[in-house]
């Protein structure tokens, strides 16, 4: 089997272009290095929005066509012939260019399709860990509602546009050379950095539930592949022990997010029953806990070998290669051919790949349904916040307001918390990055941190002066109006 060992790299207009021979039809992808990591929170889904307004005015093609927008890239693209494919470039190029001309007489529309495609939206158990592990920032920032959608405007959007999709941030990747006529009209701009992430200050390693489903996640180092071999070798081994074994779920597999160039949140998950969820956790953490101690056998190491030459051997995926290495260009990480990927499998240790999991064996993290516990020994529940309650004055519930039992408020110099006896909601009021107004008057102060901290204005005594504490200390550029009531 012939493994592709070279990139062929090109420009047009200016913008870098990445291609290797695949087969037809042309499939193309216009990668920006922008995503949810770069948006200020009460910003949330500026780039979903300008992405959204760009395809609507490409309209409908006789190709298949698409655009997504992740944590660190938007991508627009396209398969098909390469006549149809250069025209659907030219259009997403033209409509970059004239946005601020159209853009009054269909930001309304697509706002509220906007609100809808979240309302079912879902970014799977890696992206959740990483919301926990991270908080409101960064990659984490995905797993959060585009609560800026509504916000925005239109002046906001344009200003956006031409700080990230310019030729500057942008790589073309190509199944096949450069076609005659191939035009990239942008403007120039900056590269997007991707500044490493730090974790939050949990106490590891822990579970927490309210979450999709039934996962163990942790974080690898995204060098050599280390990242996507452990997930590969986990998910095989959960899946002979909850299907197999035991019959419990019917998919289990890994999931992985680039939180930055050295970190990939990797999550190994099961579609059980949700009153199974302790028993499949269980397994998972069995699976990884074994993995921490011996590493792949050196059968499973020769399966992976053969599995991986049938799969970077394959034509058909030149697609995910050289999308694959405009994202590394993009991040300036080094770019690795389907060779190379196969060399470095090749030279991979079962040493190296038990040490990466033992490495990160006390940074774990237990997702579970909500409603669903575990008890283990030495796995604690999450706190919803890392910092202590700050010292303040105490607001007791009103009588016979709809508040848990015992709940107290706390309003200070440092910030507000929400005492309750299942866990503590802490809000520093410099780690504030935006407050959610309620219909009914209820404020839900979102940190940094992760927790979104609620005043109940009208379930606590003073409630209203926690509300005026909080407008005089915060941005009113931070205050958000819902358009939700709930």
């Amino acid at each position: 089997m012939q493994l592709l060992d070279k990139f062929d790299l090109a420009e047009v207009d200016g913008v870098p272009v990445v291609w290797a021979p695949g087969p037809a039809p042309l499939n193309a992808s216009l990668i920006f290095r922008v995503g949810r990591a770069d948006e200020p929170f009460v910003d949330g889904g500026i780039t979903h929005l300008v992405e959204h307004l760009v395809m609507r005015g490409v309209g409908r093609m006789p190709i298949q066509v698409n655009a997504e927008v992740g944590p660190l890239f938007t991508s627009f693209d396209a398969t098909g012939s390469p006549g149809r494919v250069i025209e659907f470039l030219a259009r997403v190029c033209r409509e970059l260019e004239r946005l601020d001309s159209v853009i009054d007489s269909a930001i309304e529309v697509e706002r509220q399709v906007l609100a809808a495609e979240t309302e079912h939206g879902g970014g799977g158990p890696a992206l959740e860990a990483a919301s926990l592990r991270y908080g409101c920032r960064g990659a984490g920032k995905a797993a959060y509602r585009e609560v800026g959608v509504r916000r925005v405007t239109t002046q906001a959007v344009l200003a956006w546009k031409d700080r990230w999709f310019s030729r500057d941030n942008a790589v073309l990747a190509l199944t096949g050379p450069v076609p005659a006529g191939l035009g990239l009209t942008l403007p120039s701009g900056q590269r997007g950095e991707v500044p490493r992430q730090s974790p939050r200050a949990l106490r590891l390693p822990a579970w927490d539930n309210e979450c999709g489903g039934t996962a163990v996640s942790l974080p690898l180092p995204a060098t050599d592949g280390i990242d996507l071999a452990v997930g590969r070798f986990l998910a095989r081994a959960a899946e002979d022990a909850v299907r197999h074994q035991k019959g419990l779920a019917y998919d289990v597999d890994s999931d992985g997010v680039h939180v930055d160039s050295f970190t990939t949140e990797v999550a190994i998950h099961a579609d059980n029953a949700p009153e199974r969820a302790a028993e499949v956790a269980g397994l998972l953490l069995d699976c990884m806990e074994r993995f921490a101690e011996t590493g792949p056998s050196p059968e499973d190491l020769e399966a992976d070998r053969i599995e991986a030459m049938e799969a970077l051997s394959d034509p058909r995926l030149t697609e995910d290669a050289v999308g694959a290495a405009a994202r590394q260009m993009l991040t300036d990480a080094p770019v690795v051919t389907p060779a190379e990927m196969y060399a470095r499998t090749e030279r991979r240790t079962a040493t190296a790949l038990r040490d990466a999991v033992r490495a990160a064996a006390d940074q774990v993290l237990v997702l579970l349904p909500e409603d669903q516990e575990l008890e283990r020994v030495g796995l604690a529940r999450l706190p919803a916040s890392t910092h202590p309650v700050p010292e303040g004055r105490e607001l007791r519930p009103k009588l016979f307001a709809r508040a848990p039992r015992g709940a107290r408020m706390i309003v200070g110099e440092k910030g507000v918390a929400l005492r309750d006896p299942e866990g503590d909601l802490v809000a520093l009021w410099d780690d504030v990055v935006g407050v959610s107004v309620e219909q009914d008057g209820t404020h839900i102060l979102q940190t940094a941190d992760g927790p979104a901290v609620p005043i109940f204005v009208r379930a606590f005594k003073g409630g209203d002066h926690v509300v005026a504490e909080a407008r005089a200390r915060l941005p009113e550029s931070l205050f958000v109006q819902s358009d939700t009531g709930s």
